[in-house]
């Protein structure tokens, strides 16, 4: 994602409560299978900054300009070195 021009850094948490919930009985779930999982947080829109000043902001598009890079860049790798480019 970074390699496409897509800011983001990865993070070994979840986050807080819901988030935290989901992914973790997301891999509870898929344990046993060979479907690949994880979880992402995005930042907020623009439009909604206003409202939580000091959070960061993204537009939609390169939100989903990076949900599709990483997606494809899922699909089309076997392997994952989360040590790179941190």
């Amino acid at each position: 994602v970074k390699e496409a021009g897509v800011a983001c850094k990865i993070s070994l948490s979840a986050g807080a409560f819901v988030c935290n919930h989901i992914f973790y009985r997301l891999q509870h779930r898929l344990k046993d299978s060979a479907i690949r999982s994880g979880f992402v947080h995005v930042p907020l829109v623009p439009e909604q900054s206003m409202e939580f000043p000091t959070q960061p902001v993204m537009s939609l598009d390169e939100m989903v300009r990076g949900a599709k890079t990483l997606i494809l860049s899922t699909i089309n790798t076997n392997t994952i070195d989360f040590g790179r480019n941190n």
